[in-house]
């Protein structure tokens, strides 16, 4: 349909039809459809579809940053819940978007130490522009989910897991020049465990959270040249006090199909496999990538993005 109106637009040498000076993406092709249906007296409006714009103001997923900035190749919502399920069984809770901290302490949280900011977590800017020995941006995202429990008045909070995003590699500027600090693993795993056990302390002091089981999960951020996202090393329970009394180390890898390097296991395998039937019932696929979970060794899941042009739903069932 937007091609035949945009051919509409041509025949009647409307130059809206070629585009306008911010490109070819979605508003132009609404405006393209509006202005077509204008001239053909049918009125614009036709397709407005009566939703209200929704604005969200939390993070829905622990890599909504990254994912918006086009670093993280999809968000991802699901590994905290995989981190704080042993402790909030789905059977006995229900789950709900994180309420206690706000926007304006994430980002209070998320700053730099500074007088005019003592709550900053990340350390205060010594001034030196160097990678050898700058401060770099430690914590990147704070994600807070609830845990509610019912009673005979409705639900009531029950416990919380916090997972604290911690960069891997610190990305900056100098004079718009971008730059990169790589943080090691050791100096990572240091400063999150005190990011946490300072994030307890705090949360501790508001009212009805004094006694609850606070789970925190450290999940270290990818590069943004790696293939693969990033995972949750460590896990932790605090059931009361201001501190996590012993942390799990989470042996969690990711894996990117078809491998490029090393040795062929099983799953690479069967994978090639996959891919070359996809291909020989589509041949003119631009890629297929698998990504896939390890944990402890085995393969817990494994998601596959298929790039290609349907023509039809009858190609999809098929394909399918």
């Amino acid at each position: 349909l937007f091609q035949d109106l945009r051919a509409y637009l041509l025949r009647i040498g409307d130059p809206y039809a070629n585009g306008n000076r911010f490109g070819q993406g979605p508003n132009w092709k609404l405006r393209v459809v509006r202005k077509a249906m204008d001239q053909l007296g049918l009125g614009g409006g036709l397709i407005q579809h009566g939703y209200r714009r929704e604005v969200f103001m939390c993070q829905l997923a622990k890599n909504s940053h990254s994912f918006l900035r086009g670093t993280a190749k999809r968000a991802n919502f699901s590994d905290l819940l995989d981190v704080a399920k042993n402790v909030f069984p789905t059977d006995q809770y229900f789950f709900q978007e994180g309420q206690v901290i706000d926007y304006d302490t994430t980002r209070l949280w998320l700053g730099r130490y500074s007088d005019s900011n003592p709550d900053g977590l990340n350390p205060t800017d010594n001034g030196s522009t160097d990678a050898a020995t700058r401060e770099p941006i430690y914590l990147e995202q704070i994600l807070e989910q609830d845990y509610m429990i019912q009673n005979e008045n409705g639900f009531e909070l029950a416990g919380m897991a916090i997972g604290l995003a911690m960069n891997s590699v610190d990305y900056y500027k100098v004079n718009d020049v971008p730059m990169e600090q790589a943080i090691s693993r050791d100096k990572l795993e240091e400063q999150a465990k005190a990011y946490a056990n300072t994030i307890i302390t705090r949360l501790r002091q508001t009212e009805g959270l004094e006694s609850i089981p606070i789970v925190i999960g450290i999940y270290e951020q990818s590069a943004q040249d790696s293939p693969v996202g990033g995972s949750y090393l460590f896990e932790g329970v605090s059931t009361e006090g201001s501190a996590i009394g012993e942390w799990i180390t989470r042996n969690e890898s990711k894996v990117v199909f078809p491998l490029q390097s090393g040795t062929q296991t099983e799953e690479s395998s069967n994978f090639d496999n996959f891919k070359n039937e996809v291909q020989d019932f589509f041949p003119n696929l631009n890629g297929i990538v698998g990504e896939g979970k390890y944990v402890d060794g085995q393969l817990m899941s494994l998601e596959i993005d298929i790039t290609t042009q349907f023509y039809g739903a009858t190609e999809i069932i098929a394909f399918t």
